[in-house]
C-alpha cells in the first residue's frame, strides 16, 4: 500500500518541482523526469506485489465533498491494469528526457503536466467512488493538452 502512495506522492513532487525550478531548465528536466522514473517504478512494484500474491489493499479517506467519498483500492485486477500503464510511463520518461533536451525553454511545464498525467492515471485506476474517479478523469484529459502544445510553434 505505502508504494502506491509513494508513487503518488512522487508523481506529485514531480508536478511542482518542476515549475518552481522553470528558470533552470537542466534541472527542472531532470527533476521532472527522475519524478516520473521513480514514480512508475513504484507503481510497478506495487502492482508486482499484488499480483505477485501479496494482499491487496483498501483505504477510504475523510472527504468533505457532498456525497463523495476518497476510497481507494489496488486489487489484481487494478494491478493488471496499473502494470502496463507504469511500464508505458517508465519508457516515456526516458525517452522523453532524450527527445525534450532540444526543448531549453519550456521543459518545466511539459514535465508537471506528464507527472500530473500519470498521477492522475494511478488514481483512475485505484479510484473506487465516482467523484475521484471522475475528477481524476478529466485532470488525466486535461494534462497531456499541456504536453502536446509543447510544440505549438513548430512548423
Amino acid at each position: 500500500m505505502w508504494l502506491f502512495f509513494a508513487s503518488l506522492a512522487v508523481h506529485l513532487i514531480g508536478t511542482v518541482c518542476p515549475v518552481l525550478l522553470g528558470r533552470r531548465q537542466g534541472m527542472a528536466g531532470a527533476v521532472g523526469s527522475g519524478a516520473a522514473v521513480l514514480g512508475s517504478l513504484l507503481a510497478l512494484a506495487s502492482a508486482i506485489w499484488v499480483l505477485a500474491g501479496g494482499e491487496y489493499w483498501a483505504v477510504a479517506l475523510p472527504w468533505t465533498m457532498p456525497l463523495g467519498r476518497l476510497d481507494l483500492a489496488i486489487d489484481p485486477l487494478s494491478a493488471v491494469f496499473l502494470l502496463p500503464g507504469a511500464i508505458l510511463g517508465l519508457v516515456c520518461a526516458v525517452y522523453g528526457r532524450a527527445s525534450l533536451s532540444h526543448h531549453t525553454g519550456r521543459q518545466s511545464g511539459h514535465w508537471a503536466a506528464f507527472n500530473l498525467t500519470l498521477g492522475a492515471t494511478l488514481v483512475v485506476l485505484a479510484a473506487r467512488h465516482v467523484l475521484p474517479f471522475l475528477m481524476a478523469w478529466e485532470i488525466m484529459s486535461v494534462a497531456p493538452f499541456f504536453c502536446i502544445t509543447l510544440n505549438d510553434s513548430d512548423a
